[in-house]
């Protein structure tokens, strides 16, 4: 119906075709403001929650990982999940959290999926990346150093290429030696995890570009089982 008043609005060029606009971004997905929520849960906690689910919902409906400004909001929200620990809140409760929101899917072509799931699953990918963290005594990168990293990513990239096609112009070039190095790269400690960063950046694509029936199917396993036990879905 709404799609039939659009097509008469924009024959008839009359006013009404802006309506049509709102009416289509009204349809549109959008945060949750009363969110369903477990009986032992604070209110102060699920302000918090809401928070974090509603800035993860908007960071994943338009997360490119080759755009750094999703990557920006992707630290935002690492560290908005670190500071809920002293809360006693894990990127694991926002997830179940997350799972258990009403769904607000839409069979439409061309339209992302984005929604409590697709937020669930993005939370427990989450926590695998602090328990890696954790597991191998790594700090989690600021977002200079990532950035210094891509920085000697695309550096080495260059130094490999120029090696290996010199000798095709008649030209042989030496390998730097330590000192050139040094000056050509931003020195990273190990300890920084940045290359577990970037896997995470890459792998939440992988997640919002995901279809409905597997991440659906992935988070029921995901949460399902805790969901029963601590209440409605």
């Amino acid at each position: 119906m709404k799609k039939l008043f659009c097509a008469l609005a924009i024959i008839m060029f009359v006013p009404s075709s802006s309506l049509c606009m709102e009416m289509q971004k009204s349809s549109e997905q959008k945060p949750i403001e009363n969110p369903v929520i477990s009986s032992a849960m604070s209110t102060e906690n699920t302000t918090k929650i809401t928070r974090l689910y509603n800035n993860a919902y908007a960071t994943l409906a338009k997360y490119d990982h080759h755009y750094s400004g999703n990557i920006d909001h992707l630290f935002s929200l690492i560290a908005e999940t670190t500071a809920l620990k002293s809360s006693s809140i894990t990127a694991t409760d926002v997830g179940l959290f997350a799972y258990k929101q009403p769904s607000q899917w839409k069979e439409k072509l061309g339209e992302f999926p984005s929604g409590p799931l697709y937020v669930s699953v993005f939370f427990d990918r989450l926590n695998r990346y602090n328990e890696l963290l954790i597991k191998n005594d790594f700090t989690h990168p600021t977002q200079k150093n990532y950035s210094d990293y891509l920085a000697n990513k695309k550096t080495e990239e260059i130094q490999q290429k120029v090696m290996e096609r010199a000798p095709s112009f008649g030209i042989y070039p030496e390998q730097n030696t330590k000192e050139e190095n040094e000056a050509l790269f931003v020195h990273i400690p190990e300890v920084i995890a940045t290359q577990g960063f970037e896997k995470l950046t890459i792998d939440v694509h992988k997640i919002r570009n995901e279809s409905l029936p597997v991440i659906k199917a992935l988070a029921d396993k995901l949460y399902a089982k805790r969901s029963k036990e601590e209440g409605p879905k």
